[in-house]
């Protein structure tokens, strides 16, 4: 059996075994705090500066017959000696977005009257050109400057319907965040 100055030396190793396994546990734990940070991004603005314009007509516009209308003003298409008067002019809208970040820009809700249609949509933004803008959209990065021109071209399709007098027709430009 132990005496008690065996006892003693036992319950001092067995304090020392204890006391050795506690702070070698605490050397594999840490604790640290962290930060979350946010950061809201400014709305998107978008303020047109020119509508879409075509110009004066010739009425004849044949079915099938078209005007391309690009986003630097530039004309092609069968139609282009129906126009009459008053230059075609791409729209031109600014676009305001906090600068560097991914968006999606978006023709949609086309309408128009009879006469003709609207196709094949156009968009040219800071460094993006020409890029096709109806259907899904596309992708590009909002300008380093914060505030950019975009502008759009689209193609015209008579329907061989056109009566005299203004035939507006319209769409929607949406600009979001990726």
């Amino acid at each position: 059996m132990f005496n008690f100055n065996q006892s003693k030396n036992f319950l001092a190793i067995v304090g020392c075994a204890v006391a050795g396994l506690l702070s070698f546990s605490s050397a594999y734990a840490a604790t640290e705090s962290v930060t979350a940070e946010v950061v809201f991004v400014t709305p998107i603005s978008i303020s047109p500066q020119n509508q879409l314009q075509y110009g004066v007509l010739d009425e004849a516009l044949a079915f099938g017959e078209t005007i391309i209308l690009n986003p630097d003003n530039s004309l092609g298409g069968s139609g282009l000696a129906r126009i009459l008067g008053s230059p075609p002019a791409a729209a031109d809208l600014d676009i305001t977005a906090d600068a560097g970040l991914g968006i999606t820009i978006l023709v949609g809700n086309i309408s128009f009257p009879l006469g003709y249609s609207l196709d094949t949509f156009l968009c040219t933004y800071d460094t993006a050109v020409d890029a096709l803008c109806d259907g899904t959209g596309f992708g590009t990065t909002s300008s380093a400057l914060g505030t950019a021109a975009l502008t759009i071209g689209a193609t015209l399709r008579g329907d061989g319907l056109a009566v005299p007098g203004n035939a507006f027709g319209s769409f929607d430009v949406t600009v979001l965040y990726q």
